[in-house]
């Protein structure tokens, strides 16, 4: 494969384009984890509109899961979907993941502790931040991550 792309609106989709786009990668394993937490984080963010204290609010009351369920329901968020493309030039795989959603600052994830033992909300930035083999950027106001990884 040089080039893809994929649509997808829920968790369970996110996980198979995950699969299939992570073995493009030389260090999958990385590639699964780091790509897992971006369209975890496009999806409840980026199209659910799911803010950083509600996030946490949810996890300390196990109703994180719950709550996407409902939201993925809204008529305001039907139809919203997650678009990863993906191309392989020369020696990487350059894969960009968009949302539908308003964006946000992901640089405040990036600012704060770093300490994951000490984070319930932004260690979906810092995880996948720290498991891109060479670079994770944002752009358009946050709506877009890219991400490149040492092509397989």
């Amino acid at each position: 494969m040089e080039a893809g792309r994929f649509r997808f609106s829920t968790l369970q989709e996110a996980k198979s384009v995950v699969w299939i786009v992570s073995q493009l990668a030389e260090e999958t394993a990385m590639a699964t984890t780091c790509l897992q937490e971006l369209l975890v984080n496009a999806i409840e963010h980026g199209n659910l509109g799911i803010g950083a204290k509600t996030k946490e609010d949810l996890v300390l009351a196990n109703r994180w899961q719950e709550e996407v369920d409902r939201r993925l329901e809204l008529p305001e968020n039907q139809g919203k979907s997650v678009l990863l493309e993906f191309s392989v030039a020369g020696e990487e795989v350059i894969i960009s993941v968009e949302t539908e959603g308003p964006g946000f600052d992901w640089s405040a994830a990036l600012t704060q502790d770093t300490n994951l033992e000490n984070r319930v909300q932004g260690r979906g930035i810092l995880i996948a931040q720290s498991m891109s083999a060479q670079t994770l950027t944002y752009e358009d106001d946050g709506r877009k991550a890219i991400v490149r990884f040492t092509r397989l």
